[in-house]
């Protein structure tokens, strides 16, 4: 089985071609504009890279968020039209559990951060055993920077793209165990993303290409405005 995995939950697009778990190829660039303009470049590269022609592809994997409102929009839109012009099943998995899951060898607590703006930032706590088990110790939430400090696990990793934002803050309230991870550290976040979605479609699970929509968890600009009017 064939998954093109996408992800642009943040500033860093990554895309990956994995085929029965094997990595075909996958490429990560930081967006110097939008990933609208620049996402299909990668997945055609990426495609290529692989040696796979875009028919062959089975499923296309995409992450639903959290993350950027834009670059959420961006990848799944791209992903339903894909899935739906090669008649490929479309798997959306959690944006938190990928880059919790591309943190290889983790043990004690994997802490997912990615900036919300506005002070604050989308969470997600994980477990780790250090071989590759990962099970998630509570659901994804919005949080203050406040809240985070005070709640820094002893042992294990922070990860995400807080650290652009508040890496001094981690840094002062971080005990001498806890590491901190940015995204272009990782391996491209996408590979994670297939992966997950093999273990989705391996229990007969997949989506509706249409009907699937981000998962913002806070309320977009529009959304607040409909609800204030």
């Amino acid at each position: 089985m064939i998954v093109l995995a996408l992800d642009t939950s943040t500033w860093w697009a990554s895309v990956a071609v994995v085929a029965d778990g094997d990595v075909l190829a996958a490429e990560r660039e930081r967006a110097s504009g939008s990933h609208a303009i620049e996402l299909l470049p990668l997945v055609e590269r990426t495609l290529a890279a692989a040696g796979v022609a875009l028919a062959a592809v089975d499923a296309v994997a995409v992450t639903r968020g959290p993350g950027s409102f834009t670059g959420l929009r961006v990848g799944l839109s791209t992903a339903k039209g894909l899935a739906y012009a090669t008649g490929a099943r479309l798997v959306a998995v959690p944006t938190l559990e990928a880059l919790a899951r591309s943190v290889v060898g983790a043990t004690g607590t994997v802490l997912v951060l990615l900036d919300a703006r506005k002070g604050e930032l989308y969470a997600g706590r994980f477990a780790a055993d250090g071989a590759g088990g990962l099970r998630r110790s509570e659901a994804d939430r919005l949080v203050t920077i406040e809240a985070v400090t005070a709640t820094l696990p002893e042992r294990g990793v922070v990860v995400g793209d807080a650290g652009e934002a508040y890496g001094d803050e981690l840094r002062r309230h971080a005990g001498p165990h806890l590491l901190l991870c940015e995204v272009a550290a990782l391996a491209p976040v996408a590979i994670a993303v297939a992966r997950l979605a093999a273990m989705r479609l391996a229990a007969g699970e997949a989506d509706e290409t249409m009907a699937v929509e981000p998962e913002y968890i806070r309320l977009s600009e529009a959304e607040l405005g409909a609800v204030s009017a």
